[in-house]
């Protein structure tokens, strides 16, 4: 265990990197607790293949999760754990390549250093559940847990945030899926996650695609916002609906319904049978 704000556990043999994690972590977590009123108390374990699988019960490695109370975040030793896992190059686009190449990096690297970011986006599941910010929806849920990181990263390293490009290219965003809509997204939360990973990064790139617009007009006041809205304590996690969501959505920010209509009108891939 590596002592510290954020006391981070690790397999042995990978201390360099539970290092490298916490920094990202801590350095996230203070500058949130500068923007906002936080207490918050989270742990961070970096794991190998068979340790996370005596933690984590639901989700395959290497997918990072962050749950229980106190929370701790999980993060795996490296991006190996199956087939496809990273983005792949002939994925994406010129422009995307381009700034890899204009970074003297090869893609892996770029794209082992995309994938890290998930560490900001866990952490920032146990920062909007510590502020007060009940989503009420799972698909909020995930946004906001990368609105976190997206702002973190905005203000303190802006010289980073093209990496969320190419973490972007993981889900293929151009290309055709099973499940387009946010309601598909809500009723098979942890069916897309476990059994279609690129259909669920889908979703998580189209997330990042409507927070660079929301944070250009808002920056990280809008989480003041939400928790004005979703309040915590009046009803219970995922109960709002994506409708209703929506609609106090639309009342800080108005576009997320037409963004809903537009996620919606995507090509479906295999279109799955009305119910």
């Amino acid at each position: 265990m590596l002592k510290g704000s954020i006391p981070t556990y690790y397999t042995p043999g990978y201390e360099h990197r539970a290092r490298a994690l916490q920094t990202f972590f801590s350095s996230e977590l203070q500058y949130i607790r500068r923007q906002i009123p936080l207490r918050l108390a989270v742990s961070l374990a970096v794991l190998d293949p068979a340790q996370y699988a005596l933690t984590e019960h639901e989700l395959p490695y290497p997918t990072p999760s962050c749950g229980g109370d106190p929370p701790v975040a999980m993060m795996p030793v490296n991006w190996i754990g199956g087939p496809d896992v990273l983005p792949r190059e002939a994925d994406a686009s010129d422009a995307v390549r381009q700034a890899v190449i204009g970074h003297h990096l090869t893609w892996s690297e770029a794209s082992n250093s995309a994938y890290d970011l998930w560490g900001g986006h866990e952490l920032g599941h146990a920062i909007l559940d510590a502020y007060g910010i009940n989503p009420g929806t799972a698909w909020l849920n995930e946004m906001v847990a990368s609105y976190v990181l997206y702002a973190y990263l905005a203000s303190e390293h802006p010289q980073q945030v093209w990496l969320i490009d190419v973490l972007e290219v993981g889900g293929r965003p151009d290309q055709p899926q099973r499940f387009v809509s946010l309601d598909d997204l809500e009723s098979r939360y942890l069916e897309i996650a476990v059994n279609d990973p690129r259909n669920y990064l889908w979703y998580q790139a189209q997330f990042f695609e409507q927070i660079k617009k929301v944070y250009r007009r808002k920056g990280v006041v809008f989480l003041t916002a939400l928790r004005r809205a979703f309040p915590a304590g009046q009803y219970e996690s995922a109960a709002l609906g994506t409708e209703e969501t929506l609609r106090r959505l639309d009342r800080i920010d108005p576009g997320f319904s037409a963004w809903a209509r537009h996620l919606e009108s995507m090509p479906r891939l295999n279109p799955p049978a009305a119910q």
